[in-house]
């Protein structure tokens, strides 16, 4: 297109300097000043039934009432920030004055009084935690614990109250993570579902979280689960522990005054032994996070360096706060006299624990500032669902047991990988048991009744395919890159070192999927698809490990062979963890949007129409490889194949706002949670079910619940940084780099407002609306309410 001078001279004057920290995305505020209705693929489902699941409401959130959200939960973050920080110094001080008074040499009722007032700034930023993460259990409980504390923890009804308060901190830590997983938790054989008792119902959690505990301590089977399940799904069996034990000492203080010291002394040993399972949360929790930051780290250095200082100051803490509980349990066996040593050093070796937790949290809470999108939403929907899981269940389960994958047909795809250089080793990975068993585990993972056509993929298709696609990208690579004389070394020199581990990675980046896939990750807390192919790939004796191995090992010998295939493994894990710069999503995201029988033409073929080969080759050919500013290779794209790629993005945020995400088809998944959640599924155990066994599993746990009435939330996230499918300029991962005629860089988004707006003004204004969707964070919540008895259309309307 020709531009008039005018023109051109404003396209030169606004693409003159790539500012990568400047966001060109759109005013949120003016976007979504009017959200009274709902946009065109999501119809209004109030009043709405399927078999078992009523909508009684469904509207969008006040706008001016989410900036006010997001504007506390930032001050709120701050506040818990400053005041913890402040804590910490306060409570290292008041230890090392403690320990100085067992010694004598320094006051000991000044040293607690520094303590306590430690302890309160603490616990108010604790509390400002909980309002951040708007979780009263998590808010209630800290401030509880500073208060205790402050009246002293050498008192018997204090520690009590404390310990009450810890565990209710525990169990909204719990909550909030549940909520946020998108994970139901299953409530049996509630009290507070007598009609005496029903004004109590905020209580449930608490309740539960003792049955929990007890069902916990009871069996060396689900002791076992304690190092092996995930950390959040411990807290509240742990807050449960912690409850239990306040609840002792309660009863136990009404008679302190008749009790010799030695007698009331015991009184520590339950506190101490109950509250062990607290510290193997927040010990793996610690482990967890500094796991994660070394396999997948941060989007950026400082969110990285946050996540480690979580991790390790966690797990720091654990073991400390461990020998405070060790030195109260021989106070408890009477090794202590009233004006003993063995209370304040406890005490001071409390505080220490104490303080490194703190660093923790604080470091967990700064994280939100280097990811604003966790500040909340710009735009929130919000729905009430009324849930019959038995009845909703009936028409579910019939349907799942009447659909399966189909059988894999070896076609085009197939030939690609066999005929590669590589198709030996492929075909040997293929060959593993753990690859093999992907022809058993559906893609869409939850083939509904409401979308009957989704139950025909498996993931063993699919991930063929994303290798296939990743062989198709490295013919073009070949090509442009390797045999092209005018590429820097430096680029030719790390593609050269990466293509075999790219087409590798691409064809076991699933194998860590279990039975029913992502609906499989909700059912079990904390398990996550990448993170367990991760631990496959760690696993040397892995089958698939080992066939890397045997195939290196016939190539090059046995050292040359061992060596050169732990070097793949490496640099499959470091593709798969987002620590170099080839971008694998784009081939996870094309085999989804564009393969002929993919994930999305499961729909309407004509919202999501299918690429050939040669579409395919042709989309490779606008990416390359250049130089960033530190002469580190960039994956970047020509301007056409952008906008592909942000195009697709945006398919992929459709395709799941319509189909993954329907509020409905959530429902019906919440129903297949809760079982799975009734039925007390482990992770190890989830590992070898096929999906009728996992779904037998279900049935199973469905059948034990009762008619216990409760309401839990979940949120799902559509847009912003933080969402699968949403998009930040500022996030090397995912952003888009376009690189133009004359060689210089730009993100996408300032591509879009610098140079397309003027060049081509047509497709500006048809990428708006996926800017608008992609750039800014949308929110649906689920407000669900449990109710294990017929409900009529009459009763949902009332409701209503």
């Amino acid at each position: 297109m020709e531009l008039s001078p005018v023109a051109r001279s404003k396209v030169q004057e606004q693409a003159g300097t790539y500012v990568p920290e400047k966001s060109y995305g759109p005013n949120p505020q003016e976007e979504f000043k009017t959200p009274t209705t709902l946009s065109p693929e999501q119809e209004n489902l109030t009043n709405k039934f399927v078999p078992g699941i009523a909508t009684i409401k469904d509207y969008y959130e006040d706008p001016e009432k989410l900036k006010l959200l997001r504007m506390g939960r930032i001050a709120a973050t701050s506040g818990a920030v400053v005041l913890n920080f402040w804590a910490v110094l306060g409570l290292f001080y008041a230890a090392g004055k403690l320990a100085l008074s067992v010694f004598g040499m320094a006051d000991k009722d000044e040293a607690f009084n520094l303590l306590g007032k430690g302890y309160t700034k603490s616990s108010i930023a604790g509390g400002l935690t909980g309002l951040a993460h708007e979780s009263p259990y998590w808010s209630i409980g800290n401030l509880g614990m500073g208060l205790f504390s402050y009246l002293g923890l050498d008192k018997i009804h204090w520690l009590a109250g404390f310990s009450i308060a810890d565990g209710i901190a525990s169990i909204g830590m719990g909550q909030v993570r549940d909520r946020d997983s998108q994970n139901a938790f299953a409530v049996q054989h509630s009290i507070f579902n007598h009609p005496n008792f029903s004004s109590l119902k905020f209580l449930m959690p608490v309740e539960q979280a003792v049955i929990n505990f007890a069902k916990n301590i009871s069996s060396p089977k689900s002791w076992k689960r304690l190092v092996v399940d995930e950390p959040y799904a411990l807290f509240q069996k742990a807050g449960g522990g912690l409850i239990a034990a306040g609840g002792l000492l309660g009863v136990g203080s009404m008679f302190a005054e008749k009790m010799s010291e030695s007698v009331r002394s015991l009184a520590y040993i339950p506190y101490s032994a109950f509250s062990l399972l607290n510290l193997i949360a927040l010990f793996r929790d610690g482990k967890v996070v500094a796991e994660r930051a070394d396999d997948f780290g941060g989007r950026i250095k400082a969110e990285d360096y946050s996540m480690r200082s979580e991790g390790y100051f966690k797990q720091l803490a654990s073991p400390v706060l461990g020998v405070n509980n060790f030195l109260l349990a021989l106070k408890g066996l009477g090794l202590d006299s009233q004006n003993g040593f063995l209370y304040p050093l406890a005490m001071a070796v409390r505080a220490c624990g104490a303080a490194f937790a703190f660093l923790g949290f604080t470091a967990q809470s700064g994280l939100k500032f280097f990811k604003p999108d966790s500040f909340g939403p710009f735009k929130k929907r919000v729905m009430e669902v009324i849930l019959n899981p038995k009845e909703a269940w009936k028409s579910i389960y019939e349907f799942l047991q009447s659909t399966s994958p189909k059988p894999h047909k070896s076609d085009k795809f197939d030939k690609i990988i066999e005929e590669d250089q590589d198709g030996k080793l492929f075909m040997q990975i293929t060959a593993t048991p753990t690859f093999q068993k992907m022809k058993e585990k559906s893609q869409a993972g939850f083939p509904s009744p409401l979308f009957p056509n989704r139950g025909d993929l498996e993931r063993f298709t699919h991930s063929k395919r994303v290798c296939t696609l990743a062989i198709l990208f490295d013919q073009v690579m070949k090509k442009n890159i390797i045999n092209n004389p005018s590429t820097p070394e430096s680029i030719k020199t790390f593609y050269l070192e990466n293509r075999l581990a790219l087409k590798v990675a691409m064809l076991v980046h699933d194998a860590g999927h279990i039975a029913r896939s992502h609906l499989g990750e909700e059912s079990i807390r904390g398990l996550n698809n990448d993170e367990e192919t991760m631990k496959l790939l760690k696993d040397t004796n892995s089958d698939i490990c080992q066939a890397i191995i045997t195939d290196f090992v016939e190539r090059y010998g046995e050292v040359d062979g061992n060596r050169k295939a732990k070097e793949l493994l490496e640099k499959v894990k470091d593709i798969l963890g987002h620590k170099t710069p080839l971008r694998w999503k784009i081939f996870d995201f094309l085999e989804y949007a564009k393969s002929n029988g993919g994930d999305f033409n499961s729909t309407d073929p004509n919202d999501f129409p299918a690429w050939s080969l040669d579409d395919y080759s042709e989309f490779f050919e606008s990416i390359t490889f250049v130089e960033d500013e530190y002469g580190r290779p960039l994956q970047i794209f020509k301007p056409d194949g952008a906008v592909k790629a942000f195009s697709m993005l945006y398919d992929r945020y459709k395709f799941n706002l319509r189909y993954n995400y329907d509020p409905l088809l959530k429902a019906q998944k919440i129903v297949y949670l809760l079982g799975a959640d009734a039925a007390n599924i482990s992770l190890e155990e989830a590992r070898k079910l096929t999906e009728r066994e996992f779904d037998g599993r279900v049935k199973i746990g469905l059948e034990s619940i009762n008619g216990d009435e409760y309401t839990f939330v979940i949120r799902i996230l559509f847009g912003g940084e933080n969402a699968y499918c949403g998009y930040s300029a500022k996030n090397p991962r995912t952003r888009i780099m376009v690189l133009l005629e004359d060689g210089r860089k730009m993100e996408f988004l300032e591509y879009r407002e610098r140079v397309m707006k003027y060049q081509d003004p047509k497709q500006y204004e048809e990428t708006q609306e996926e800017v608008n969707k992609l750039t800014i964070p949308f929110e649906t919540e689920l407000r669900v309410k449990v109710r294990n008895r017929r409900f009529e259309s009459a009763e949902v309307k009332a409701a209503a």
